[in-house]
């Protein structure tokens, strides 16, 4: 049984529980058209002083306003059942889980992105030390993914505004991070958040920690260098983690010298050459890691957008009809704002700018609600498609966007088509095409996009897919997923209906989830 808030928060409604820690609990929940998290932090086993610290927390929390720390939007104290609720920005996992998937998987952070981490979250320091605040935390576990890509500072836990002294004696922070003067008990000031950082890179460029112990941070004289790092990026996190305060470089420092080396630091070589109509509009920054060709670029208002390369599509498809793809107005529908042929069998895409996907919420589990809604959102997008007499073909958690509020937006229409009984091509991933695909039929029809947003759900629930051979998605019943809701099951085994004539059309989808 959810938390029911209190009635000055009565727009917010929770959805699943992401996680407890020392003070309370923290819920997913949702509100006035945006996701959201949920802190709610029970004050009654609080003495005098910890409820300080938390209504402290609330207030630095509350007051703060950079694109690089979590966005906090309301916080009140409830009187009734001693609880304080702090409502802000919901993320999509951490930087200790990203971490943590790298180093199982053995792929080392190139250094474009541990100068970009650097970067955004030196960006966030340099705001809170010019505003005379320090973190004292900051550790992977304190660095978030926004709905929108950015890393994001926040826990304020331990956050304390510096006196006119500017030193501090408190003990505090988590001792893999923590500074040697603070592990001496002496005393510091704001740039034990720059030690931090320098952790946090360092940790990043090796997987392992720059010292192993406590000893060894108070000890040796210096980390082990960073072979193979480029001298640059390793004498800035040298610098970060030098044992005399006095020598280590200011958060603003860090910024700076990050903002030159991740300007130069993407391959522009690399780039495609852009068709001369577009030249005069668009200019490309930086591609996206694990999607070789999307790319962030800008506007001649510079404004952010992506451009995306495709081959030029060789059977049905949306992109031979551009401006009917250029006119989908929906909420759950990308936004395509220009396609160009350039003539060399490439379609150049411009879309929206949501650099976030579904995939990387999927870092965590998620709660029944949460599912509920995703799915509800993208139901809504299908059946605007279908409306339209278009049919998308595929589905998976990277072509499906996410908004600044965390709504989910269905992308991938270069594979999507008009809905027609004309043979075509599978397209896809084998393992996501629907049954009738593996049984011989050609053509795809609403019933399709239904197959395949029934294994998204499947996914979301199991963080897996149900079927590992094409064998078995073509003859084999889907596992129901354990520990969910009865009702969420019974809709995701209907999605996945081996005789796509017995799967709901995305309106009756719609309408399923409405009435939970």
């Amino acid at each position: 049984m959810l938390l029911v808030l209190p009635d000055t928060l009565a727009a917010y409604h929770l959805t699943a529980v992401l996680g407890k820690g020392t003070f309370g609990t923290v819920y997913a929940g949702h509100g006035n058209s945006r996701n959201v998290a949920v802190k709610v932090v029970s004050l009654g086993g609080c003495s005098d002083k910890e409820r300080e610290l938390l209504r402290k927390e609330a207030e630095i929390f509350l007051s703060l306003d950079h694109p690089n720390i979590i966005r906090c939007i309301r916080g009140e104290e409830n009187d009734l059942d001693s609880t304080y609720v702090l409502v802000m920005d919901l993320c999509c996992g951490d930087l200790r889980e990203e971490m943590n998937r790298r180093k199982n998987a053995g792929r080392p952070y190139t250094d474009q992105k541990v100068w970009r981490v650097i970067r955004e979250v030196a960006a966030a320091l340099a705001y809170l030390h010019e505003k005379r605040l320090v973190h004292r935390d900051l550790k992977p576990d304190n660095v978030f993914l926004s709905s929108d890509g950015r890393y994001v500072l926040g826990d304020f836990g331990f956050a304390k505004v510096l006196e006119d002294s500017s030193q501090m004696g408190t003990y505090a922070g988590t001792k893999p991070y923590m500074a040697p003067e603070i592990l001496r008990e002496e005393d510091y000031d704001k740039s034990v958040d720059v030690w931090a950082l320098g952790v946090m890179g360092y940790e990043m460029c090796t997987h392992a920690l720059p010292f192993e112990n406590v000893a060894a941070v108070l000890n040796e004289t210096s980390a082990p260098s960073l072979e193979g790092r480029p001298s640059e990026l390793a004498a800035l996190i040298s610098r970060m983690l030098s044992k005399d305060p006095k020598d280590r470089p200011t958060a603003r420092d860090v910024l700076d010298e990050a903002e030159r080396e991740d300007d130069t630091t993407p391959d522009t070589r690399a780039f495609p050459s852009l068709p001369e109509s577009m030249k005069q509009h668009y200019s490309l920054r930086t591609s996206f890691e694990g999607r070789p060709n999307t790319f962030k670029a800008v506007d001649s208002m510079n404004k952010p957008c992506m451009i995306e390369v495709v081959p030029h599509p060789e059977g049905p498809s949306l992109l031979n009809s551009p401006t009917e793809l250029k006119d989908l107005r929906h909420q759950n529908v990308l936004e395509y704002s220009c396609v160009i042929d350039d003539g060399k069998g490439r379609v150049f895409i411009v879309t929206a700018w949501h650099p976030s996907t579904l995939q990387d919420a999927m870092t965590r589990r998620l709660g029944n609600g949460e599912i509920k809604q995703h799915l509800r959102q993208l139901a809504l997008g299908l059946e605007y498609l279908h409306g339209k007499g278009i049919v998308l073909r595929s589905i998976c958690p990277k072509s499906v966007l996410l908004s600044d509020d965390g709504e989910c937006i269905l992308g991938g229409l270069d594979c999507a088509s008009f809905i027609s009984d004309a043979p075509c091509k599978p397209v896809g991933e084998p393992l996501r095409r629907p049954p009738e695909m593996q049984q011989g039929r050609t053509a795809y029809g609403p019933s399709a996009d239904i197959w395949a947003l029934g294994l998204l759900a499947y996914e979301l629930c199991t963080g897996r897919l149900p079927f590992t051979t094409e064998e078995q998605v073509a003859r084999m019943d889907a596992p129901p997923p354990e520990e969910r809701d009865q009702d969420l099951v019974t809709l995701v085994l209907r999605m996945l209906e081996k005789n796509p004539e017995r799967r709901p059309t995305a309106q009756e989808v719609v309408r399923t989830l409405r009435r939970r």
